[in-house]
Protein backbone atom coordinates (compact mmCIF):
# COMPACT_ATOMS: atom_id res chain seq x y z
CA UNK A 1 0.00 0.00 0.00
CA UNK A 2 1.03 3.48 -0.80
CA UNK A 3 0.86 5.73 2.61
CA UNK A 4 2.24 8.81 1.04
CA UNK A 5 0.87 11.80 -0.63
CA UNK A 6 2.12 15.07 -2.33
CA UNK A 7 5.77 15.02 -3.69
CA UNK A 8 6.24 11.97 -1.23
CA UNK A 9 4.44 10.08 -3.35
CA UNK A 10 6.61 10.37 -5.96
CA UNK A 11 9.69 9.21 -4.09
CA UNK A 12 7.76 6.33 -2.52
CA UNK A 13 6.40 5.25 -5.86
CA UNK A 14 9.87 5.25 -7.41
CA UNK A 15 11.08 3.07 -4.63
CA UNK A 16 8.46 0.28 -4.84
CA UNK A 17 8.39 0.10 -8.84
CA UNK A 18 12.38 -0.53 -8.53
CA UNK A 19 12.19 -3.19 -5.90
CA UNK A 20 9.16 -4.72 -8.27
CA UNK A 21 11.86 -4.77 -10.98
CA UNK A 22 10.55 -2.03 -13.20
CA UNK A 23 13.28 -0.36 -15.27
CA UNK A 24 12.95 3.56 -14.71
CA UNK A 25 14.46 6.33 -16.46
CA UNK A 26 14.81 9.90 -16.23
CA UNK A 27 13.50 11.97 -19.23
CA UNK A 28 15.75 15.61 -19.28
CA UNK A 29 13.81 18.74 -19.00
CA UNK A 30 15.13 22.39 -19.10
CA UNK A 31 14.17 23.60 -15.34
CA UNK A 32 14.41 27.89 -15.63
CA UNK A 33 14.41 29.15 -12.21
CA UNK A 34 11.58 31.34 -10.53
CA UNK A 35 12.40 35.26 -11.31
CA UNK A 36 9.40 36.02 -9.00
CA UNK A 37 7.25 34.65 -6.60
CA UNK A 38 8.30 32.16 -3.91
CA UNK A 39 8.57 28.33 -4.16
CA UNK A 40 5.82 26.17 -4.13
CA UNK A 41 7.08 23.25 -1.93
CA UNK A 42 6.43 23.86 1.57
CA UNK A 43 9.14 23.55 4.26
CA UNK A 44 6.64 20.13 5.75
CA UNK A 45 6.52 18.66 2.36
CA UNK A 46 10.64 18.44 2.64
CA UNK A 47 10.18 16.91 5.81
CA UNK A 48 7.60 14.24 4.77
CA UNK A 49 9.65 13.56 1.84
CA UNK A 50 12.87 12.55 4.29
CA UNK A 51 10.50 10.84 6.70
CA UNK A 52 9.35 8.91 3.24
CA UNK A 53 13.16 8.04 2.50
CA UNK A 54 14.27 7.23 6.04
CA UNK A 55 10.65 4.46 6.29
CA UNK A 56 11.06 2.69 2.85
CA UNK A 57 15.22 2.10 4.00
CA UNK A 58 14.56 0.88 7.44
CA UNK A 59 11.38 -1.14 6.16
CA UNK A 60 13.70 -2.38 2.85
CA UNK A 61 16.54 -4.03 5.22
CA UNK A 62 15.00 -6.98 6.37
CA UNK A 63 13.47 -7.64 3.10
CA UNK A 64 17.45 -7.55 1.54
CA UNK A 65 18.58 -9.79 4.19
CA UNK A 66 16.15 -12.07 3.61
CA UNK A 67 16.43 -12.32 -0.15
CA UNK A 68 20.56 -13.10 0.24
CA UNK A 69 19.90 -15.53 2.79
CA UNK A 70 17.50 -17.11 -0.35
CA UNK A 71 19.88 -16.46 -3.00
CA UNK A 72 22.49 -17.89 -0.84
CA UNK A 73 20.99 -21.14 -0.61
CA UNK A 74 20.36 -21.93 -4.55
CA UNK A 75 24.01 -20.80 -5.53
CA UNK A 76 25.25 -24.00 -3.12
CA UNK A 77 22.87 -26.28 -4.97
Amino acid sequence: AIFSSGYSFLVEMAFWVERAGFRTGEVPITFVNRTEGASKISKLEIYKAMYTIARLRTSALPWERIMAIYHAQFERR
